[in-house]
């Protein structure tokens, strides 16, 4: 991502990547990643090179040696985890095995303060007026952390509302012009436990050690909810 890019300072130094996102790959010459499932490592990381490698592991206990990094980087790797524990959790080994002046960088999926209603939700879908299914999903998921009071949203969940308020798929095809292949996939979560959190910027602040020397949030551009997906800039 060349938002990343740019505020890499050094491009030779080394670099750990929570997850195996392709993009995010080549934002050093000395890049570690990791990520816990052998499928995600075998099917979407693009291979490892003499500048690049993919680990199993977990990001809450890396068992890596401290001090090894210049920068901790991901994308949307902070909402893959349960809100608030696992964040006291990666924090602390962010702390660890970064550098002193390192930096963290990484996109966040932030609920705004105000993010409607469902019955306004509902309104704008049957008007046409979201262009793609995963924002309509990110939109959906943040007005059910709100609504709920807890950033956690168990897929489970998200599927059941999904077929309460918009029980006529082929109606959705026709209103939104969504692929009915791509509005299915939402029936991939029905049963499943997993759960991604969508915080509001003051929850996620709440869980940041006061050590960090400075914390900012860039604005991300290009795509639909962009205004919602800021991102995080950490001076260790």
């Amino acid at each position: 991502m060349e938002l990343v890019e740019r505020h890499i300072e050094d491009r030779d130094a080394p670099a750990f990547l929570m997850g195996v996102t392709p993009e995010l790959s080549a934002v050093t010459t000395d890049l570690t990643a990791m990520d816990y499932t052998p499928q995600m490592i075998r099917h979407i990381w693009p291979g490892d090179t003499a500048h690049r490698r993919a680990l199993l592991g977990n990001w809450l206990d890396t068992k890596l040696p401290n001090a090894s990094f210049r920068y901790g980087v991901g994308d949307g790797s902070f909402n893959m985890l349960d809100y608030p524990g696992d964040f006291d959790a990666l924090w602390c080994e962010l702390t660890r095995i970064l550098r002193r002046r390192g930096r963290i960088l990484c996109r966040v999926y932030l609920t705004p303060d105000r993010p409607g209603t469902m019955a306004q939700l509902r309104k704008a879908v049957m008007k046409g007026e979201i262009a793609g299914f995963p924002a309509f999903k990110w939109r959906l998921e943040m007005i059910m952390a709100r609504e709920s009071g807890n950033p956690n949203v168990v897929k489970d969940d998200l599927y059941r509302m999904f077929i309460a308020q918009f029980p006529d798929r082929d109606e959705l095809v026709r209103r939104t012009g969504w692929r009915r292949e791509e509005i299915d996939t939402v029936d991939y979560y029905k049963g499943s436990a997993k759960a991604a959190n969508f915080p509001t910027r003051a929850q996620l602040q709440a869980t940041m050690p006061r050590s960090f020397a400075a914390v900012r949030f860039v604005p991300t551009t290009g795509y639909e909810l962009c205004e919602r997906c800021p991102m995080l800039v950490i001076d260790m």
